[in-house]
């Protein structure tokens, strides 16, 4: 039951980080940070 709990946790911060790649796509290359080493 315990790995159940874990996988839920997960996917509810992999929403919200999901989101924030999304939105860091959406802008331009210039205002994506180099962090991401495109």
């Amino acid at each position: 039951m315990s790995e159940q709990d874990q996988n839920g946790e997960t996917f509810g911060a992999t929403r919200p980080a999901e989101r924030t790649v999304r939105s860091s796509i959406d802008l331009p290359p210039e205002t994506v940070p180099p962090l991401l080493g495109s």
